[in-house]
């Protein structure tokens, strides 16, 4: 089917401008010649996407963009990336919160709300 649609597309290249066969990119090629493979070899193409580097690429153009004085911004990037991969293992521990005055939280609240949206 994607075959078929590589050669619709390329059979409109004398009635319309843009659709030439240099005009197929590489995720068409990639499309018609390499995921059918992909989907039988690994029933999946989700380790081919690409999605992780765009997500470093992401966070690396927030780094450099969020400082004020950007020098050695690749520097920046690097050292934040070697914190974060040594931190992936641990998480923020919760704060602890009592609660003093129960009868604010579970009666005079309620009553407050009420009140308010009546």
């Amino acid at each position: 089917m994607a075959k078929e649609w590589i050669n619709k597309f390329t059979s409109l290249r004398d009635k319309l401008q843009g659709y030439k066969r240099a005009a197929v990119t590489l995720y068409m090629h990639s499309l018609v010649y390499h995921i059918p493979n992909f989907l039988q070899k690994f029933n999946s193409v989700k380790l081919f996407t690409g999605q992780g580097v765009e997500k470093n690429n992401d966070i690396a153009r927030n780094v450099v963009l969020r400082k004020s004085n950007k020098v050695d911004s690749v520097s920046d990037v690097l050292q934040l990336e070697s914190r974060q991969w040594h931190l992936r293992h641990h998480e923020r521990a919760k704060r602890l919160h009592t609660k003093h005055d129960q009868e604010y939280w579970y009666y005079e609240i309620r009553e407050k709300g009420s009140v308010q949206f009546s």
